[in-house]
Formats: C-alpha cells, sequence, structure tokens
C-alpha cells in the first residue's frame, strides 16, 4: 500500500469517526432530519 492509500483510508476513518458522533437517536429521527441525512450521506 502506497503513502496516498494510506492518506485515504485515514481521511476515511477520520469521517466514520464524525459520522458516528452525529446526534441520531433513532431511524425515524434520521428519517425525518434532513441535516443528519444529508450529514450521514456525505460523510
Amino acid at each position: 500500500m502506497n503513502e496516498r492509500d494510506r492518506e485515504a483510508l485515514n481521511d476515511i476513518i477520520g469521517v466514520l469517526d464524525r459520522a458516528l458522533g452525529f446526534p441520531i437517536s433513532s431511524f425515524q429521527v434520521l428519517e425525518e432530519t434532513d441535516y443528519l441525512q444529508d450529514a450521514l450521506i456525505r460523510c
């Protein structure tokens, strides 16, 4: 694995950590909240 691949994977892990911190208490909340959907889809 080259350095570019490692950097890409580190970026992916960082974004996943951020997404896990979003305040989503249930699937229904996610369905009803546009900004959470946008944030989760983009992250």
